[in-house]
Parts: C-alpha cells; structure tokens; sequence
C-alpha cells in the first residue's frame, strides 16, 4: 500500500506542472454547458474539432497546430454542443447541436458529408445536450430538451423516433449512454435542473435517481462514468453549489459528497481513476483526488467560466489537456506538461 500511495502522490505532483503551451482564439462558445468541442485520435493523429462566433466547424490537428477543414456555417445559429463516437478503425462521427434551434447534425469527419440532420424546430425550447449511439447494428441520435414538458428521445438516421424514454419527462442538461459490460445492458444518464437519473434503455424504465436529501438541486451540466474500488460509480455536479457528489450508479446510494473551494462546477475531465480535473465558475480549473477529497492544485488560465476539459495525447509532448473558456472574451487553451 505504501509503494501504492507514493506512486500516486508522484503522478499527482507531475500533473501539478500542466501550463499552456498554445492557445486557438478562433474557437468561441456561447454555451456554458460541457461537450462545447470534442478531442480524439483518428489514424493515430490527435484532432479537435470546435465551432467559431461565424458558425463553422473546425476541425484542427494537434500535432501541427492547424487548420485541417472548415465548414462553412455548419448552422444557421450557434453551435454549442458537440459528440464523437469512433464506429470503425477509420470511421468517426461527429454530432454537432444548434440547441437554440433544435438542429442536430451528425457528419462523417473522413469527408466531412452530413449524413443525418433532425431539425426539431417546432417545439419550445431548447436543445442542451444530445448523443448518438449505435446499438443492434443501427444508428440513433438521444436527444433532450430544456422544456420540462419533453421526454427522452431516441431517433434512427431515417429521422423517425424510435423510443421515447419513460418516466424521463423534464428539463434536461446533460445527456450520454453507458454500457455495462458485465450486465450487457445500455443505460442513458441524463443532468435534469433538480437531479440526475439513469435509464435502463433495454427495459425502457427509470433505473435510479441520484437524489439526497441534503443536496441542492439546479442544473446538473456535467458528469462522468467512473470505475474505481470495483464499483462504477457516478460522478455529478450542479450549478448551486460546489460540491462534488460521488455515487454507486447501480445501486443509487451517496458514497462521498466534497467541496472543491470554488463557485460552481461546470465541467469534469477524467484524468485517471482518481484524479479529476474540474472547471468552474470562478474561471479556474482544479486538480481535485477524489478518493481523498481534496484539491491539489488550481490553475488560474481563463479569465471567463472553464466549460469544458478533455484529455489528450499529443506525440510532441505526451498526455495533454485542453480547456475551453465561455463567451467573445474566451478561447481554447492547450496544456502540457512541463519538462
């Protein structure tokens, strides 16, 4: 145990040495919700790909530092919400969301050719996340709503609704899928503006709430899958409060609930089991354990709320972060590790 908890405290200490090295001022979020960009390697090249104010998507190389493809006005409004999905070695979709417009877009990111476009527009209110899936060898795109009216929905490529997900009416702000290897089953968690919740989509039923009654209840914009301590667990947030709230997903129960000593969280980065990166409110983004509870370090880089946090391994110089700051006055910032 010992050697154990030495090598953590090493590798803790070497990511307290993370520093921008590099910073792309054409990417611009109006959203202050997680995904605003997504961060992957495709034939072993790590890639970005994030909107700008002119309503393009960009995709960009991380190993060159550049520019690969610009779609033209992708949108007719903002583009605030993005996913990947790898299907095959060399094939990755892209899924791109104009929430204000309900207009959800998934593009071949080979060739950059939409290949499936739901346009809800008809409907009040918003889009704040959505994700795709493939399931039984077929396509579908999840998609929410910020009118606390609307349900779940899951859509084949053919744009007609396939599922709407019980028990799942409300407003929605965070939005993805797990798969349960050892259940064999797929699960939906969904960030409503009071709790979070999960949904066995194979019986098409709730499966639990993640509710205390102690905890705050506003909008959950971000979490996270974790497998630690051989349990899966649930890693939330809200916009109240600065708590982090760690759950046994199958069972529901709180395991650990801790401050991270800044406003509100918006965003969670998995960097490891045990250690998070967290963004918050108050513009900095923190290098929390969650095993042990605490903060590490703070990094003080953006000067707007930190939105969303991805890891990725860049060949020039190993494991990297990028972050990405709210509003004109932000930007993409590009960390690594100093030597």
């Amino acid at each position: 145990k010992s050697d154990n908890n030495n090598s953590e405290k090493e590798k803790q200490l070497n990511l307290e040495t993370f520093e921008v090295f590099h910073e792309i001022k054409i990417a611009y979020s109006r959203s202050g919700l997680d995904n605003t960009f997504v961060s992957f390697l495709f034939c072993d090249i790590p890639y970005l790909v994030f909107a700008t104010r002119e309503k393009s998507i960009i995709s960009y190389n991380l190993n060159n530092l550049c520019v690969v493809t610009e779609v033209k006005r992708a949108h007719e409004k903002d583009i605030q919400n993005f996913r990947q999905y790898q299907k095959k070695i060399k094939e990755i979709y892209i899924l791109s969301v104009s929430g204000i417009i309900n207009d959800i877009k998934v593009w071949n990111f080979k060739n950059w050719e939409c290949i499936f476009h739901l346009n809800k527009r008809k409907i009040i209110g918003s889009i704040f996340s959505a994700c795709y899936i493939y399931k039984d060898n077929k396509d579908y795109v999840i998609t929410s709503n910020s009118n606390d009216t609307q349900y779940i929905q899951l859509y084949d490529f053919t744009g007609k609704e396939f599922l709407t997900l019980n028990d799942s009416k409300g407003k929605v702000t965070f939005l993805d899928y797990f798969y349960d290897k050892e259940k064999s089953k797929y699960y939906i968690i969904a960030g409503y503006d009071d709790y979070s919740r999960s949904f066995d989509l194979e019986e098409n039923k709730l499966y639990n709430k993640y509710y205390d009654k102690d905890m705050s209840t506003d909008w959950h914009g971000s979490l996270k899958i974790n497998f630690s301590d051989n349990i899966v667990k649930l890693i939330d947030t809200n916009w109240e409060d600065d708590y982090l709230m760690i759950w046994d997903f199958h069972k529901g129960t709180l395991l650990s609930k801790f401050k991270t000593g800044g406003k509100t969280i918006r965003c969670l980065c998995e960097w490891d089991e045990y250690n998070y990166f967290v963004g918050d409110k108050d513009h900095s983004i923190k290098l929390v354990d969650i095993k042990n509870e605490r903060v590490i370090k703070t990094f003080n880089a953006h000067i707007d709320w930190v939105v969303t946090i991805k890891k990725i391994k860049i060949d020039k110089y190993g494991e990297c972060l990028v972050s990405m700051g709210l509003s004109t006055k932000e930007n993409i910032k590009i960390w690594k590790m100093k030597e």
